[in-house]
Formats: C-alpha cells, sequence, structure tokens
C-alpha cells in the first residue's frame, strides 16, 4: 500500500479544536477557548509549528519474502538507547479503547511528563520498545518532560477525554471512561492546546479493528491476574493482520496522582509477523506484586496506528489502539 504524507499547520486546532467545538465540527463554537490568528498569517509568523503526519509502514504478510525474518531470535531486540541530551527528546501520546471482559474503556496517556515542577522521568529504548519511567530517582536516564497544555481526543459518540496538567505542569498517570467508548472505524481528533513544553498540534487516526490475541490468553476468571515473570522476555502470539501491533504495559499507583509511581513500557511489532517478543531488559523495571505498595498493573495488545508529529521542535509519536486487556500479576527479584 502506497503511503501518504499528510501535512497539517498546529493552527488547525482552533477552527476543529477542542470540546464542544470538535463535537460541533468545524465552524462551531469555540467556547471557553480564546480566540486565535487566522492559519495562514499564524503559519507565516511560525513556520516551526507545521504537524506532519505519516501513517507507519504496513509490513509484509508471513509467507512473503520480505518477511523472511520470522524467526524467534529475529523478534527478541538487544539495543538499547538514551536520547542524545542536545536533542529534543521524543514523547507519545498514546490512547485507544481496552477490552477486558464485557466491559469497554476509552483511555489516554500522555508519556514523558514531568513528575515535578524540579525532577525528572526516565526514558530509554530497547529495541521496539521504549520505556517510560516517572518514579522519581528509580528513573535510569533522566530526561525532563514536556508541558504541552490541556489534551482532548474526540470522535464517535463518545464525549471528550481530556488531559489536564496540574499547575506543576504535572498530567494523571492515565485518564479514562467507559461511559461512552469509540468503536472501530471512528476517527479520533487528538488536539493540544500547546504550553511551556510545545507549541499546539493536532492530528486524526482511526480506529482499527479488534485483534485476535493467542498468547497470552485473555480469557481469566473475574479477580484473577496474569503472572509475568519481569526477568524472561515476554512472547505474544496473534492472528496475522496488517499494519502494526502495539503493547502497552502500564504500571500505576492506586491513588492516580498526577506523574506519581508511573512506568509504561510501549512496544510495536509487525503485525503480519502473528509474534512479538518484550525482551526482558523492557520489563526489568517493572515493580514485583509482592512490593509493600501493590501496584495496578495490566497488560493491553491490539492494532496500532500511528502519526508522527512535530509540535515545534518536540517530535510526538501519537498511538490509537483497539486492545484487549489483561491485569497482570509481576514476579521476579
Amino acid at each position: 500500500m502506497a503511503r501518504t504524507t499528510v501535512e497539517i499547520r498546529c493552527n488547525v486546532l482552533v477552527s476543529c479544536a477542542l470540546g464542544a467545538a470538535l463535537a460541533a465540527g468545524c465552524g462551531g463554537p469555540v467556547g471557553q477557548f480564546p480566540e486565535q490568528p487566522p492559519l495562514l498569517d499564524a503559519h507565516a509568523q511560525n513556520p516551526a509549528q507545521t504537524v506532519v503526519t505519516t501513517p507507519t509502514r504496513e509490513p509484509a504478510i508471513v509467507g512473503d519474502p520480505a518477511a523472511s525474518q520470522d524467526t524467534l531470535s529475529a523478534l527478541v531486540p538487544t539495543s538499547v538507547g538514551t536520547p542524545s541530551a542536545q536533542e529534543p527528546v521524543p514523547t507519545e501520546l498514546l490512547a485507544g479503547i481496552a477490552r477486558r471482559g464485557g466491559k469497554v474503556t476509552n483511555w489516554a496517556v500522555w508519556l514523558n511528563s514531568q513528575r515535578a515542577a524540579d525532577e525528572r522521568c526516565g526514558r530509554r529504548e530497547v529495541g521496539s520498545c521504549v520505556v517510560y519511567d516517572c518514579r522519581g530517582s528509580t528513573a535510569p536516564y533522566g530526561v525532563t518532560g514536556p508541558d504541552v497544555g490541556e489534551i482532548a481526543l474526540t470522535g464517535g459518540a463518545a464525549g471528550a477525554l481530556l488531559l489536564r496538567p496540574d499547575a506543576d505542569g504535572r498530567y494523571a498517570p492515565v485518564v479514562q471512561t467507559n461511559e461512552a467508548t469509540w468503536a472501530p472505524g471512528d476517527s479520533v481528533h487528538m488536539v493540544a492546546l500547546g504550553g511551556p513544553g510545545a507549541p499546539p498540534f493536532s492530528t486524526e487516526l482511526n480506529l482499527l479493528g479488534a485483534l485476535d490475541l493467542s498468547v497470552p490468553s485473555a480469557d481469566l476468571p473475574e479477580g484473577e491476574s496474569l503472572a509475568l515473570d519481569r526477568d524472561a522476555p515476554l512472547e505474544l502470539r496473534w492472528g496475522q493482520v496488517q499494519g502494526d501491533v502495539g503493547v502497552v504495559i502500564r504500571e500505576t499507583d492506586s491513588t492516580d496522582t498526577p506523574g506519581l509511581d508511573d512506568l509504561t513500557v510501549s512496544c510495536t511489532f509487525a503485525g503480519g509477523q502473528g509474534l512479538g517478543v518484550v525482551p526482558a531488559a523492557a520489563l526489568e523495571s517493572l515493580s514485583p506484586a509482592t512490593s509493600v505498595a501493590l501496584p495496578h498493573t495490566v497488560l493491553q495488545v491490539g492494532r496500532r496506528m500511528t502519526a508522527r508529529v512535530n509540535a515545534g521542535t518536540l517530535p510526538v509519536t501519537v498511538s490509537l489502539l483497539n486492545a484487549v486487556e489483561v491485569p497482570l500479576a509481576v514476579h521476579g527479584p
């Protein structure tokens, strides 16, 4: 399938923006948000605020010569890297639906956000995964997270899902609702007002269909969790699909205090492989279930649509997942 690249000016959020205006569509009342200069004038004043969204690659299906590396060893990444201090630190806006039993939940996370005004979150790359650790002194690599102001996600019959920073620029580990949820085929608008960390940006993604996850099984009895050894790779298998499959492991404390005790492992694999392996190096920072303060940890696996957004000099990966969710009980020394 041919790639398409769409160029969107960041100030498009002025005419099709947040809250009620997004629900009403372009031309709707802006409401509580102040008027902005026209798109062309604003872009001419600051061309660096251009947003470029590029759909991710569509991998070959197994059996195609291009998919010849369909082996377990090829799927276990080994490289570990850290961002350069001189370069803007990439971050992620991650959202989607999570299905557990008969319950469906809309959720969103602004990853790599600040834990506090004088503290840093950690970000490290492990092959096809990125680990975001916002647990203060336990973060292995320090980078300051960006405050991009309020972020709104709207689409389909669901109301707006809002991520709001507090006075210190911190965001809650996750925002979620099950009152009205997105459905496959819905177009979800994601808009950030902009703040000290980056200018406004926006993009739009379609929610893909469900994934048939076979390993591990998502059919757990109510109240039970899947045991996960943080010292061993996690293997996942699914029915072959086109595009990407996202694997997300989220650990949060039970209070949902902004910026407190949240860790996210975000991985991307080729859907056509039908197999993905999260390396132990990406899991080793997870808190064991035997710790004094038990964390809330979940595994989410699903089809993933992704766009790359440049908010000024800040590179942002925006992803939308249709995922099954499995509660985890993490074990290990």
